[in-house]
């Protein structure tokens, strides 16, 4: 079952394109939204992070508008910001990216935790602006689901939901309010998790593992015996 509604990316885009750039929120503020972990830079091969990296990108060349992050522990924003001058500012200085930076809009605010902050950062879009949810598996569908329902195409981490009931759902919803609703499949394991791959899926099951052909694209220790589970 496909998960992107069944209008057209183009006809979509089309709709929402305007004067203005779309807004961004990212929801999420972890490894591979910020590079930031534990209280400093990951210690990987993301540790400028990936998406704010990105979108900060899109925004120096003018493909973007507005760039928000929101997590649920307002007292890690201040580390986020410092981590990504270090990381990124510093490193390209003629990038603009610093601007870009201290120009984030954060939620919740500062000092503050709230784990519904992601319902005002949503409220703070307009309709055929984009979120991206890189969070916790189990609260990908709430939170999608309810940016759907505001008019905001969103791109969502894998898996993008736990339940194909809910898999419908959003689907369904992204149809209904006429916007996009993507997966975003970030790794590629290596060829020694061949073995994981079952000829005969347990029942119930909703998907295995069947001629894997794939390359590496994580550490190595990221991936140490996977193959063997």
């Amino acid at each position: 079952m496909r998960l992107v509604s069944k209008i057209s990316a183009e006809d979509s885009l089309q709709q929402t394109m305007s004067d203005e750039s779309v807004n961004v929120l990212m929801i999420g503020t972890g490894e591979y939204t910020t590079g930031f972990v534990n209280g400093r830079a990951a210690d990987s091969d993301k540790s400028c992070g990936v998406v704010a990296l990105t979108l900060m990108d899109l925004k120096r060349r003018k493909k973007t508008g507005r760039l928000s992050l929101c997590g649920v522990n307002g007292t890690k924003f201040p580390g986020i910001r410092q981590h990504l001058l270090d990381a990124i500012a510093k490193k390209y200085p003629a990038s603009c990216f610093e601007e870009s930076i201290k120009g984030l809009h954060t939620f919740p605010a500062d000092g503050e935790v709230n784990e519904k902050a992601y319902v005002h950062a949503l409220s703070t879009l307009n309709k055929g602006d984009a979120a991206i949810i890189f969070t916790p598996d189990d609260t990908h569908f709430e939170i999608a689901l309810q940016a759907i329902r505001r008019g905001v195409h969103v791109l969502i981490t894998k898996p993008v939901v736990k339940t194909l009931a809910h898999h419908a759902e959003l689907a369904a919803e992204a149809e209904k309010h006429n916007v996009l609703c993507c997966v975003e499949v970030h790794k590629r394991v290596g060829s020694h998790v061949r073995g994981c791959a079952r000829p005969n899926p347990c029942p119930g099951s909703l998907f295995f593992l069947a001629g894997l052909h794939v390359s590496a694209q994580a550490p190595a220790r990221d991936l140490q015996g996977l193959g063997r589970r």
